[in-house]
Order: C-alpha cells, then structure tokens, then sequence
C-alpha cells in the first residue's frame, strides 16, 4: 500500500514531462513551419483579408437573388476593370514622376548634402561630414558599361514585375474560391467542433470577419481621403511630383504609426532639395492632415473597431515588417486582431464584453454611456425633424432625459451595493 503511491507519483510525473516534450517540440516544429513557409502563410493571409473585405458586397448582391457564383465573379470583375481604368488613366503619369523622381534622387542628395555643410550649425555640418559623398559622374568612358548595367536593371525590373504579377493572381484566385466556398467550408469545418463550442467558435469567425472588414474598409478610405487631401495641398504649394508624393502618402497611411512619417519625410526632401520655402509648407500639410486625422477622420471611420493594444501593435508590426518589409506592415493590425481575438476566446474564455470589463468598461458604464448617447441621438433627431410643435418636440425629448437621468441614479448605487458585496 505505502509503496504505490511513489510509483503512481512517478508515473504521473514521467506523463507529464513526456507531454511537456512533446508540446514543446510541436510549438518549436510549428514556429519552423511557420517560417519556412511564410511566404505562403503570407499569401493565405492577403487573400483571406481581400475575401473579409468584398464580402459584404457579396452579401449585398446575394441578398438581391443574384447566386453567389455570379455575385462573386461580379465583383472581382469590378476590381479588375478598376484597377485597369487605374492603369491607363493614372499609370502612365504616375511612372513618369516616378522614374523622373528616382532619376534625380543623386542630384537631391548632393544638394541636400551641400546645404548641410554650408550651414553654420555645428550639428548639421557635422551629420553633412558623415554622409558619404556620391562617386563622381564618369562621362562618356563607361558607355559600354552603363549600357549593360541598364539592361541588368530592365530585367531585373521586369523580373520583379512578373513576380508581382504572379502574386497578384494568386491572391485573387485564393480570395476568388475563399469567397465562392466560404460558408461550405465553415459548415465543413464546425463538424469537426464539439456541439457545445460550436456557437462559440461560429461568434468567434463572426467577430473576425466583422473586425477584419471594418478595419480594412476604414483604412481604405482613409488611404483616398488623405491621398487626396494631400494632392490638393501639393498642387496649391507647387511641390513636384505631387502625384506620385500623394500616391505614397495614400498608400503609406495604410502602414500604422511610422507610414504618415515616412510619407512627410519623402515630401520634405524633395521640398528642400527644390526650395526650402516650400519645406515649411509640407511640415504644415503634414500636422494639419495629421490633426484631422487624428481627431476627425479615424474616431468616425475607423472608430473602436478595431481595439489591439497600442503595445501589441507595434510588436506585430516590427515582426511582421521584418519578415516581409511594408507588405508585412500593411497586415500587422488586422492580424494582431485576430490573434487578440481567438486568445480571448480559447485561452481566457472570455466574450466581447467581458473583455472590454477588464478595460475598465465594466456593464454599468457601458449602460451609462448608451443612455447618454441615446439622449444625444434623439436631440440630433429632433433638431432634423422640421414642422414640429413644441410640444411634440419636448416631450421625447424630456422623456429620453429622465430614463437617463434614472439610470445615473441607478448606477451609482448599484456601484455601491457591489463594492459593499465585495
């Protein structure tokens, strides 16, 4: 009797460091899959967000008795018409101030470095003896070679775009059946969940469909929105390249935190490089745009759609950039989403509002909140409803008022009698 309980202790113990291995053997093989195939992870990623952002207007025509075949084939000929108007119209214009941009990117630089050392400041003309100076211009003695090296580059080049271009079609054919067979594979994919977890895991798909979607639709317009604010302000300054410069602050606005910064930076170095009078009108362009951005555009757009941690953000963008450069960084967000997602709801067990309680958005000041938001709602809706007595107009209005004035009275005490329970 006495000698049974070690053996059962050491088996116990022997079990468990036998599982321990294994875990840990399958999450290192998992992370060295993971990376050795990340190029196709990556891939899976960009067509199931380009798939989370047309379903709803999938969704929308499906609604409409159009199959979902159709529908889906529909749309991605819609992107694709687009996206060719895009080329022809915009293309051409585009890749002149590209090429001409790139072009004079040596003669920027030593303009910008001659001005650094013709400056009185210790600390500039100090930054100006570090930077190397370009090699000189070797004229006509290297025809041959320039000539070969241009030819290096024009394949290099078009190599690079037939890999795009592959890309391109892979992500829209993975996108193409994700949309056509997504609610087959769901069905297919709960058969084999527990019947008690299967609603649970259907909340989970719903809500990373929704964030994903509201995300993506959020920064997309305020991708075109600040990349025409900001083609508007280039024009009136007279900035060249203004095109291509708005086309770049449009796209890096998608690149959270450090986009909009590197997009100025462009600007202000062919600003200064052109004339510096111009510089200060682009840091001005940049913290207006900024501002409304900040304080505007994304509380409206955007909203709490998202809700990662500002932490956990750029953790996931300093991985994922350094993985797959500014397409890695485009896609941190919603996956830092995602993943924030299912570790709420597998490893805590915790829904959408029990989440947001341990924030400190507990029941109660979610409820104070709506109330008061539906007192500014009904104002709002009254303010827009013309012809209306008086009396009709204040007696919702003092209504809506008392409930929440009853509900502020409620709180409270509701609070008290918890933190006495407590």
């Amino acid at each position: 009797m006495t000698s049974s309980a070690p053996t059962d202790l050491r088996g116990r113990s022997a079990r468990e460091v036998v599982l321990s291995t294994l875990v840990i053997v399958a999450v290192v093989a998992g992370f060295y899959l993971l990376y050795r195939f990340r190029l196709v992870v990556f891939l899976l990623l960009i067509a199931f967000f380009l798939h989370v952002a047309i379903t709803p207007v999938v969704n929308w025509l499906v609604g409409r008795r159009l199959p979902r075949a159709a529908a889906v084939a529909l749309v991605y000929v819609a992107l694709l018409l687009a996206l060719v108007l895009f080329v022809l119209l915009v293309g051409p214009m585009l890749a002149n101030q590209a090429s001409d941009f790139a072009d004079r990117i040596p003669e920027y630089y030593r303009m910008l470095r001659d001005k650094l050392i013709a400056s009185p400041n210790y600390v500039l003309l100090r930054v100006a003896l570090i930077a190397p100076p370009l090699p000189p211009s070797t004229g006509a003695v290297q025809t041959d070679a320039e000539e070969l090296a241009q030819v290096a580059t024009f394949i290099a080049d078009a190599a690079i775009a037939l890999r795009v271009l592959l890309v391109s079609l892979t992500i829209f054919a993975l996108a193409y059946y994700w949309n056509l067979e997504n609610v087959r594979a769901e069905l297919l994919f709960l058969r084999f969940v527990p019947m008690e977890r299967r609603k649970r895991i259907r909340a989970v798909i719903d809500e990373v469909e929704a964030t994903v979607g509201a995300y993506l639709a959020g920064q997309l317009l305020l991708g075109l929105l600040v990349g025409a604010a900001t083609l508007v302000a280039y024009l009136l300054i007279g900035l060249p390249y203004a095109v291509a410069l708005a086309m770049l602050a449009g796209l890096f606005e998608l690149v959270p935190l450090v986009g909009p910064v590197l997009s100025a930076a462009v600007a202000l170095l062919v600003a200064l490089t052109n004339d510096p009078s111009k510089a200060v009108w682009v840091v001005v362009t940049a913290v207006v745009i900024q501002a409304l951005e900040n304080y505007i555009l994304v509380p409206r757009v955007v909203g709490q759609s998202v809700g990662v941690n500002p932490l956990v953000t750029l953790l996931a963008l300093l991985a994922l950039g350094s993985l797959f450069g500014i397409p890695g960084a485009l896609v941190a967000v919603p996956l830092a989403a995602i993943i924030q997602i299912a570790l709420r709801s597998s490893v805590l067990n915790l829904d959408r509002e029990d989440w947001d309680a341990m924030g400190g958005r507990d029941k109660l000041a979610l409820l104070r909140y709506e109330a008061n938001r539906l007192v500014y709602d009904v104002r709002k809706a009254l303010r827009r409803k013309t012809g209306l007595s008086t009396a009709a107009h204040d007696q919702p209005e003092e209504l809506v008022e008392a409930l929440a004035l009853g509900i502020d009275a409620v709180v409270p005490a509701q609070e008290r009698g918890e933190e006495a329970a407590s």
